[in-house]
């Protein structure tokens, strides 16, 4: 079973290793470590405005009919597609191009709208014990590591987003249909959601700075934390970079 699990790891780093290359990085200052950056993930100096991930969409979708978007966390390993199929559980053991795999692949929630103009969407990942797939969102349990790693990127075949993270915490499976849920997604009127986004940001281990209002867009990142019981959810406000 041993063998077999690690076969199946393998797998799952090489197909997405080969599929990574179908996905140009830009060219960014090296990533700071968390020791070596100033509270807030703020670099001295002048402001650098973020540059999008160029992705072959078409290439992707050879393999991968599912795949709406590609997010990107800039300095580490989350670097991957994100499906979107009838259920949410298909892609739980499945990878991108439908073949069996341990590992899985990132799958937006089905109700969401696959454009992402939903209030919150939300992707769902393993946490692999190899650091692969969500496995590094638990990291954002420290406030280093936020400082480090504040922004990430969403693109789509219309554009992308920059995710601007604004908390991070562990959730209950069984809040799941509650108000204060983090994987809500009916919400009656702005006030509800502006209500909402208060909880979220009360809940959160780390202090970002980032402000959210009935105006934003949500994304939420849900992963097993540590011991498989309870989930670790990290939340960014979306904001549209366009094509």
């Amino acid at each position: 079973m041993l063998v077999r699990e690690i076969g199946e790891y393998r797998q799952g780093v090489r197909a997405y290793d080969r599929l990574a290359e179908l996905v140009e990085q830009p060219e960014v200052e090296e990533t700071k470590s968390p020791e070596d950056m100033p509270s807030g993930g703020e670099v001295p100096g002048e402001e650098i405005d973020p540059v999008l991930p160029a992705v072959d969409f078409e290439g992707l979708r050879e393999t991968g009919p599912d795949i709406i978007a590609w997010l990107n966390l800039p300095g580490t390993p989350v670097n991957y597609p994100v499906t979107q199929t009838e259920d949410n559980d298909y892609y739980l053991n499945h990878l991108h191009d439908k073949s069996p795999g341990k590992v899985g692949c990132l799958f937006a929630d089905y109700e969401n709208s696959a454009d992402f103009s939903d209030r919150n969407t939300i992707i769902y990942g393993h946490n692999m014990r190899d650091g692969s797939m969500f496995a590094e969102l638990n990291h954002y349990k420290e406030q280093a590591y936020f400082d480090a790693y504040p922004r990430m990127y969403l693109v789509t075949p219309e554009g992308g987003f920059v995710c601007d993270v604004f908390a991070a915490f562990t959730a209950d499976p069984e809040e799941s249909g509650s108000d204060a849920s983090p994987w809500r997604l009916g919400f009656q009127d702005d006030g509800a959601y502006t209500t909402w986004l208060g909880k979220m940001e009360e809940r959160s281990v780390v202090e970002s700075g980032v402000t959210v209002t009935s105006g934003d867009r949500v994304l939420t990142l849900s992963t097993c934390a540590p011991g498989g019981a309870k989930r670790f959810v990290v939340m960014g406000k979306l904001v549209e970079m366009g094509n």
